[in-house]
């Protein structure tokens, strides 16, 4: 996930929001193919429940299910991002 750095950010700072955005992306790609669809449909994509849920054919309950349980998953794997102050 990139962030938006400010135009006086400094050098220090860019390295380490490139550092985070590599780990996100490297824990992304240790989930399942279903994990990584409900996360990145939510969180990138910006998708409701609902247009999760039509798009997966899913009901509702089953999308907000499945996205608690990727998001405990990938936040499992980001532990040690917890560390960082960004």
């Amino acid at each position: 996930a990139d962030f938006e750095a400010p135009e006086s950010a400094s050098p220090e700072w860019q390295y380490q929001d490139r550092q985070v955005s590599n780990r996100i992306q490297q824990a992304l790609s240790q989930l399942t193919i279903d994990d990584r669809t409900v996360i990145t449909l939510r969180h990138f994509n910006e998708c409701s429940y609902q247009e999760i849920a039509e798009i997966l054919v899913l009901e509702e309950k089953t999308v907000k299910s499945r996205i608690f349980e990727a998001r405990r998953r990938l936040a499992k794997l980001l532990g040690d991002l917890r560390m960082v102050t960004v």
